[in-house]
């Protein structure tokens, strides 16, 4: 067996990267094809921000909300609850109820907070599951 010469060998690569191409396309055509579960939503989908307004994840919040409510067929509410550094309103989502009505829009801020306060009232890792990652806000020192 003689080893792939230099000239089959970008061949191939490109024929992999093809056929990777065409499984990822095949994939997303049948994600996007997913129906929403019977029934959901029946009441308001609410995105708790817990910081004050005007901050990155509020903005965020306030700027996909509309798109979202439109998606979704239900009117979706950006909630602030701030304070304690992004803890109250996170213990706020951990504790309500498990049934995909209300969502945290927080940054590293919320799931560092175990490392920095003791007696936490929630398991970052246990009560809350990430759902999307759909914005990153690069921080600048001068």
């Amino acid at each position: 067996m003689t080893p792939l010469s230099l000239v089959h060998r970008p061949l191939l690569a490109k024929l992999a990267a093809g056929l990777l191409g065409c499984s990822l396309a095949a994939l997303s055509a049948h994600a996007q094809t997913i129906e929403k579960p019977a029934g959901f939503p029946e009441k308001q989908v609410r995105l708790v921000v817990p910081f004050p307004a005007g901050s990155p994840p509020d903005l965020l919040a306030r700027i996909i909300s509309p798109s979202l409510s439109n998606r979704i067929g239900q009117t979706v509410v950006v909630d602030n609850r701030s304070g304690a550094n992004g803890n109250i309103g996170t213990e706020h989502v951990a504790n309500s109820a498990p049934d995909g009505y209300s969502y945290i829009v927080c940054g590293i801020t919320c799931s560092t907070a175990d490392v920095f306060y003791k007696n936490m009232r929630y398991d970052m890792r246990k009560d809350l599951l990430p759902v999307v990652n759909f914005g990153v806000f690069p921080l600048v020192l001068i």
